[in-house]
């Protein structure tokens, strides 16, 4: 069974958002793809033994980095303009990550998607800074794992 795995390379992903992303978009790190049950501990009266209960679904906030670009893509517009308005119109964002060979490996759709923050990596001149870093921090209420 283990010869049919296909493991993925940790190099390789998108990032897309019908209508907003394209084709020129590129990130280089997204971190907190999770999702989970918050649980409560019931003891029942009487009882010595506890039961835990599941509440609620939670997720953690997806945060995206990417390079600093002096062009605005789709994708940066939409968060200064969530940002600047206060107004926030969830998107479903779809990210692939991709074996070496380009094919998908795995797929997620990341549901009623918001910016909630955006700011730059610290410009150290003392330390060279090579690439400055834009990092959006998203929030999202589903996950779902498609392929």
């Amino acid at each position: 069974m283990i010869e049919n795995v296909i493991l993925s390379s940790s190099n390789s992903f998108q990032i897309t958002i019908d209508g907003i992303t394209d084709e020129n978009e590129f990130f280089y790190s997204i971190e907190g793809l999770a999702i989970g049950y918050q649980t409560q501990t019931y003891i029942p009266g009487g009882e010595a033994n506890n039961v835990t209960l599941t509440s609620q679904v939670v997720t953690q906030p997806l945060v995206i980095k990417r390079p600093l670009s002096n062009n605005k893509s789709g994708f940066s517009e939409w968060c200064i303009k969530t940002l600047e308005t206060g107004i926030f119109e969830p998107v479903t964002m779809n990210i692939f990550i991709f074996n070496n060979d380009s094919s998908i490996n795995n797929h997620w759709i990341v549901e009623q998607a918001y910016p909630v923050s955006m700011k730059i990596t610290p410009i150290d001149i003392e330390n060279e800074t090579k690439v400055i870093s834009e990092i959006i921090t998203v929030m999202y209420v589903n996950l779902k794992r498609v392929k």
